[in-house]
């Protein structure tokens, strides 16, 4: 059963209130019809009427203000990102749109990408990275994945395989669910792993209040730590 908000009860108990009083004031003109009993019936209406009027328009301006807010964090959030995506860190920008890594990930020559997701969710359908992928996979890039190995991901890889023409050069590998156990919405790409030289990689970055994805890029040490763990994986040879 679902329980009621306090704002909802109290309208409730307001609305019987003035039902009562309503009815009782009814009554009463109808037992002794006289000035007095109209006046209680009419003052009754007014004030059952008032307080159901404020009540609801209190309710609604709360929905409004609260919805106001959500706006104003987005925006917030939103602008604080952007402003470090243009500044970045010693005037190096760190943090892109989603949308721009996968213009990148197109427009930049790259021989094999790495990709942690725990959903694949990004990759299918309508997916920032859905298009790329598959252009990508035409020219003749490496695509590996890292997912846990759980009835959604196996759909969504099978989505990705169909739409790619189950091209050969699209790789799943299994992860276990404890990889995730620090960010359980984690996602990291890694550009040409084995090539220092041209390597890049980024952490997807969950924002509040905020649709747009964001990509943050990762520096060598964080890399490296999570290319080592992904290699001996690759190295077991299971694939899905």
């Amino acid at each position: 059963m679902k329980e009621r908000k306090p704002k909802e009860l109290f309208l409730t108990i307001i609305v019987t209130i003035s039902s009562i009083i309503i009815t009782f004031s009814l009554t009463f003109v109808f037992s002794r019809t006289s000035w007095f009993s109209v006046l209680v019936l009419v003052l009754s209406v007014i004030t059952a009427f008032s307080a159901i009027l404020f009540l609801a328009f209190y309710t609604y301006m709360s929905k409004v203000n609260e919805s106001i807010q959500d706006t104003i964090k987005g925006v917030i959030f939103k602008g604080r990102y952007q402003a470090m995506a243009l500044s970045g860190c010693g005037g190096v920008p760190q943090i892109f749109p989603a949308k721009d890594v996968a213009e990148m990930e197109v427009r930049e020559k790259f021989d094999e990408i790495w990709l942690v997701t725990h959903d694949l969710k990004t990759e299918v359908n309508n997916g920032d990275y859905a298009t790329s992928v598959v252009k990508n996979l035409e020219k003749g890039v490496r695509y590996v994945y890292f997912i846990p190995n759980n009835e959604i991901n196996l759909v969504r890889a099978n989505q990705l395989k169909f739409a790619a023409n189950n091209n050969p050069n699209l790789v799943f590998y299994p992860l276990d669910e404890k990889f995730f156990f620090l960010a359980p919405n984690f996602d990291f790409s890694i550009y040409n792993p084995d090539c220092g030289s041209t390597r890049q990689s980024f952490m997807g970055l969950q924002l509040p209040n905020i649709d747009e994805r964001y990509e943050a890029k990762i520096d060598d040490a964080l890399t490296d730590s999570i290319a080592e763990t992904l290699g001996k994986i690759k190295e077991k040879g299971e694939t899905l």
